[in-house]
């Protein structure tokens, strides 16, 4: 079971919690976990930001400082992930794909 909080990501295997360390990435408080099917599991941090998990570790996405913009001038309701981009829904502009820290309309 994975927990997303305000002080970090914690696994729990059935006996104990763990925190998965950051590598020194620094992150707003976490809001969401993903589970990814083709994709690594990730999860949010309130600003939007994107964190990989590998193993016992988060990573940045390269396209995090894209996405933060986006999410000051819009906020966002979801993210979803398929075909090697994220998918984000905005509160007033509907959604935008952002692909290796590109962001492009929906076709």
């Amino acid at each position: 079971m994975w927990v997303a909080s305000f002080k970090g990501l914690y696994r729990f295997d059935g006996h104990r919690f763990q925190k998965i360390s950051t590598n020194y990435d620094s992150f707003g408080s976490l809001i969401r976990f993903y589970e990814g099917n083709q994709a690594e599991n990730f999860v949010l941090d309130y600003c939007g930001a994107i964190y990989f998990i590998r193993n016992d570790s988060m990573f940045s996405y390269q396209g995090n400082s894209t996405i933060r913009a986006l999410y000051r001038s819009y906020g966002y309701f979801d993210v979803s992930y398929e075909d090697e981009a994220y998918y984000f829904s905005y509160h007033s502009s509907g959604y935008k794909i952002v692909n290796k820290a590109e962001v492009t309309p929906p076709s």
